[in-house]
């Protein structure tokens, strides 16, 4: 208690120095003892806690990241990838019979995007996090720049009540960030089908989104699209207007084609 006393006296910048000694003093101290020091900052840690209401993880949280993400998502990566990925956390929870998986992708553009490639218009949409949407066994939620995704790793009896408790559960872990993605305000309101808007990262995107788009259209950046009854909006972005004098006059040229 007097060390403390003493410490909150001095200056900060001494303050520093002196708890910055005490680190190095007791890794070395470890070091010397056959031990090792590992200073884990939290953004780098474990996102996951070891239970969700009265679901226990069964397993250690596995983290993949950058390219890592090849060796878990079979086929899909590059996707996540245009959309910012920077690393996943899972880990696997039970109640002693059931199995559910928990997904947590931080994304460097935020998760507003991969969020909204992966909705449907079929979706039930939630309030969640920022937003969010439940789907047969699985829910999706993100929370600026974090997607949250809940699984039965096997459909049973009452498994979207048991997701959607879970995704509660993790929306009160990680409160929503409260910051509106820009692609909202881009395009009109009125007359949009809910669920239906869409921030396209890129051209992968764009493929499996709009395909006739991807076709006409080349060199963008990124767009914004959604649905109006029985008609589609779309607003591209190329790097300059150069660029995007270009894309247009190749693209009408395709579309007569």
């Amino acid at each position: 208690m007097r060390f403390l006393g003493w410490l909150i006296t001095l200056p900060f910048r001494i303050v520093f120095f002196v708890l910055f000694f005490v680190l190095i003093l007791l890794a070395a101290m470890l070091l010397m003892s056959g031990g090792c020091a590992v200073i884990v900052f939290a953004e780098d840690g474990p996102l996951l806690p070891d239970s969700i209401g009265a679901w226990a993880a069964v397993a250690e949280e596995e983290i993949f990241v950058g390219d890592d993400l090849f060796l878990y998502i079979n086929g899909g990566a590059e996707i996540y990838h245009e959309y910012g990925f920077e690393r996943v956390a899972v880990r696997d929870y039970g109640d002693g019979e059931r199995m559910i998986s928990v997904e947590v992708y931080e994304m460097s553009r935020g998760a507003f995007g991969i969020f909204s490639y992966l909705r449907s218009t079929e979706d039930e949409p939630l309030e969640l996090g920022d937003g969010g949407f439940l789907s047969d066994y699985y829910l999706d939620f993100w929370s600026g720049d974090r997607l949250f995704v809940i699984a039965a790793r096997e459909e049973f009896e009452g498994d979207e009540d048991v997701v959607l408790a879970i995704g509660r559960e993790l929306a009160v872990l990680f409160p929503a960030a409260g910051g509106e993605p820009d692609a909202e305000s881009l395009l009109p309101t009125a007359g949009m089908v809910e669920g239906s808007l869409k921030y396209v990262a890129g051209p992968i995107a764009m493929r499996n989104v709009a395909p006739s788009i991807a076709r006409w259209f080349a060199g963008f950046d990124e767009a914004v699209l959604a649905d109006y009854g029985a008609g589609r909006l779309c607003l591209l972005r190329w790097p300059d207007a150069d660029s995007a004098s270009e894309g247009a006059a190749s693209a009408a040229v395709r579309i007569t084609e």
